[in-house]
């Protein structure tokens, strides 16, 4: 009886599969199924999903950074509408030179990096002060973040995103942010 169930269930999960699955994968699970041995042939194939990769954020900051990208308050918890790539690692890539316009921009903190709940967003006011970055270890967001000069007040951006004006930066990230196709 048992022998049966397990030919029934082969044939009800593998079979409509039958042409996309490569005949090793195939034979190992009907050894599977049918003699209980565990597979050992075939390839195992990488999942197609990329990671997120990030030193600074995690998952759950992507979601609430993604909802601010939508005007939206509550983070996406799940069905995230963005694909994240990271560019630019301070640690890794150094600095770029430039400046760039953009009436997108937000800057934000999160006060503890293991939670979104206690975070500050901030919407550029004046997109054509929204990054500077120049060869005199200069990058900041309209005056209102400068990261290497390790202040933060508020000038072209909504509001100011930490209490203190002087900070120390450790590291930075930059990504691109796209929609996802399927949305």
């Amino acid at each position: 009886m048992a022998l049966d169930l397990e030919k029934l269930l082969l044939r009800d999960i593998v079979r409509p599969f039958k042409k996309i699955l490569p005949k090793e994968l195939k034979a190992d699970l009907q050894q599977w199924y049918i003699g209980q041995e565990a597979p050992y042939r075939a390839r195992m194939i990488p999942p197609r999903i990329k990671p997120f990769v990030s030193t600074i954020i995690g998952n759950g900051h992507i979601g609430q950074l993604a909802a601010w990208i939508d005007n939206k308050q509550e983070p996406y918890l799940s069905k995230n509408p963005y694909e994240f790539k990271l560019l630019m690692l301070g640690s890794r890539d150094g600095l770029y030179n430039g400046y760039l316009s953009s009436r997108d921009s937000f800057i934000f903190s999160f006060d503890n990096n293991k939670n979104t709940t206690n975070c500050i967003l901030s919407r550029v006011e004046n997109p054509d002060y929204a990054i500077f970055n120049s060869d005199n270890n200069y990058i900041g967001f309209g005056s209102d973040l400068e990261w290497f000069g390790g202040t933060c007040e508020r000038y072209n951006y909504q509001r100011k995103i930490l209490n203190q004006i002087e900070f120390t930066m450790e590291n930075y990230e930059v990504f691109q942010v796209k929609k996802k196709h399927n949305y």
